[in-house]
């Protein structure tokens, strides 16, 4: 059975996403670092058309 969510829920779970730039200290290196989306999540942004 598929939980209900209510807008201010969707807001919430999507909220957790996030995209981080990392730097290696030793040489200075950058790198995105990005959340995994969730089964609840992935669905949401195909829905939106956003990708990561």
């Amino acid at each position: 059975m598929t939980p209900v969510h209510s807008f201010r829920s969707l807001l919430d779970e999507l909220g957790i996403v996030v995209s981080n730039t990392m730097q290696v200290e030793d040489s200075g290196e950058r790198f995105q670092l990005k959340t995994r989306l969730t089964p609840l999540q992935q669905p949401l942004f195909e829905l939106l058309e956003i990708t990561l």
